[in-house]
C-alpha cells in the first residue's frame, strides 16, 4: 500500500515498485491517483487497485466519545 501515490514522492515510489512487478494498492486524497494507476498500468503492465480516500481526524469522527 502506497499512500500519497497521486504525485510527488508517493508516485515515484509507486513507479519503482511497478517497474519491478509488485502488486500495488495506491491511496491518495486526490482523485489523480486514478491517473497515476492508469499510467503505471500502461507503462509497466502493473497490477494494482487504487482509491481516492477522505481522511478524517479521529476527533472529528466523534469515535473518541463512543465509550
Amino acid at each position: 500500500m502506497i499512500t500519497g501515490a497521486a504525485m510527488g514522492l508517493g508516485e515515484g515510489i509507486a513507479m519503482v515498485y511497478a517497474k519491478y512487478g509488485a502488486k500495488l494498492c495506491l491511496v491518495d486524497m486526490s482523485k489523480d491517483v486514478e491517473k497515476t494507476a492508469d499510467k503505471l498500468r500502461k507503462q509497466y503492465n502493473a497490477h494494482m487497485s487504487q482509491t481516492p480516500v477522505k481522511w478524517q481526524c479521529y476527533r472529528e469522527t466523534g469515535a473518541h466519545k463512543a465509550s
